[in-house]
């Protein structure tokens, strides 16, 4: 689709949703629909007459979802059977005359536009509402450091209800390059995908790509730029991301829904500072107090202070910054304070398992019990992993309860679904 056509669909449907809902209030609109692009549509089209759209998956959980609705009362709910998507599916399919469409609605850069779900690991749905300039401010310096231009084809993988794709996305856009949404969660049709539409441009979370580098043989695939962020990459997946991809400039972010970006870090840099998640994203100011970071920054959500936390612990050195973990994901077993990204880097380090995922359990002896769901590499060899994690890890650190699965399961947000694995022990 061109962006021609793109401003066009998004003027005809912005007029059409006028009819339904009033010009002068600043409406709640749910997004829920299975196709991205549709979605990208809507979110458009809706903030064009200043309505703030929350985007919802699917296949959300049924209970989270209804809460959710009595919290915001959305004034309205653009389904997949939503009787615009017919005259959207005609529009990018078929011709039509450009006439001149006016509805006079002004926008202004401090409207809210958009509210992220955010659930981190806890599956607990709560709304970040954005304005327009929390991300605009951020996007030119993402296309500087990220090496992202107008040239650029992006591909994305996962939903758009993941803010960082949604940003990804955006970004994309506004910057005037393509944007390529993923039709499957396979990585071998991924690959294929990347070559059939010559992408550029990559963002993926950590996860799919190790899916994606453990699926690619001999491809040397040309690559202008890499890019993840929700938790720190596995240094074995990088350098197959290096290795896979030469010509390729990777970095990855470290960021919140409430925050925006607060720091980078180049691939070069990751395998210097192993633990750091980078310096400051530019007009970014990072303090640390008590072992507790808090940020000054532009691009904190108008809901927050312009310096805020969101309770994530660490240290500064050099310049860069190192996550020691999260005030409310501490583990307590026995009174023994386990930081989970601690224990997985050192089992991640033993190079005979894929992925891994750290959690606790209740337990009414020992507060909480250590859980792990573990993704094997094909030269597992569960002596040989027994032996490691006896050499290299406190006794205390030692989960009691490991599963082995073919891979870790995601929530919408593309985290970890802490609370579908504790249920599934």
């Amino acid at each position: 689709m061109t962006y021609k056509k793109l401003d066009y669909i998004t003027d005809f449907i912005a007029k059409k949703l006028l009819t339904i809902l009033n010009s002068n209030n600043n409406d709640n609109v749910f997004i829920k629909q299975s196709d991205e692009i549709y979605s990208i549509i809507y979110l458009i089209s809706l903030s064009k007459i200043n309505k703030t759209s929350i985007l919802v998956d699917v296949d959300f959980n049924e209970n989270i979802y209804q809460n959710l609705y009595i919290k915001v009362k959305p004034k309205l709910v653009i389904g997949d059977h939503f009787n615009y998507n017919e005259i959207i599916d005609n529009m990018i399919y078929n011709g039509f005359d450009y006439d001149p469409i006016d509805f006079n609605v002004s926008v202004s850069r401090d409207n809210i536009f958009l509210g992220c779900l955010s659930s981190g690991s806890t599956g607990d749905a709560k709304i970040i509402f954005k304005n327009h300039n929390c991300w605009v401010k951020a996007f030119k310096h993402q296309s500087d450091i990220f090496k992202i231009s107008k040239d650029d084809k992006l591909f994305l993988v996962g939903n758009l209800v993941y803010t960082a794709n949604l940003n990804s996305a955006i970004h994309m856009l506004y910057t005037g390059g393509t944007v390529v949404f993923s039709t499957s969660k396979f990585p071998k049709t991924w690959i294929k995908e990347i070559y059939s539409n010559n992408i550029t441009s990559i963002f993926m979370v950590p996860s799919h790509y190790r899916l994606l580098v453990n699926s690619m043989n001999d491809e040397n695939i040309y690559m202008k730029s890499l890019l993840s962020c929700g938790c720190k990459m596995d240094i074995k997946t990088l350098k197959n991301i290096i290795k896979f991809f030469p010509n390729a400039v990777f970095h990855e972010y470290y960021g919140a829904s409430e925050l925006g970006h607060v720091s980078f870090i180049s691939a070069d840099k990751i395998l210097e500072k192993q633990e750091s998640v980078g310096i400051a994203f530019p007009d970014v100011k990072i303090h640390i107090e008590d072992s507790i970071i808090s940020v000054t920054s532009p691009y904190i959500s108008p809901m927050y202070p312009n310096t805020y936390s969101v309770s994530d612990m660490g240290y500064l050195k050099d310049d860069y910054l190192y996550l020691t973990g999260r005030l409310d994901n501490m583990i307590n077993k026995a009174g023994y304070k386990i930081i989970p990204s601690k224990v997985e880097s050192i089992i991640l380090n033993s190079n005979i398992i894929e992925d891994i995922c750290l959690f606790a359990v209740n337990d009414k002896v020992k507060y909480q019990k250590l859980c792990a769901f573990i993704v094997k590499s094909d030269n597992f060899n569960a002596n040989v992993f027994k032996e490691y994690i006896k050499n290299n890890l406190p006794k205390n650190m030692i989960p009691q309860i490991i599963k082995y699965v073919d891979f870790i399961p995601l929530n919408s947000s593309g985290k970890p679904d802490v609370k579908f694995m504790s249920k599934n022990l």
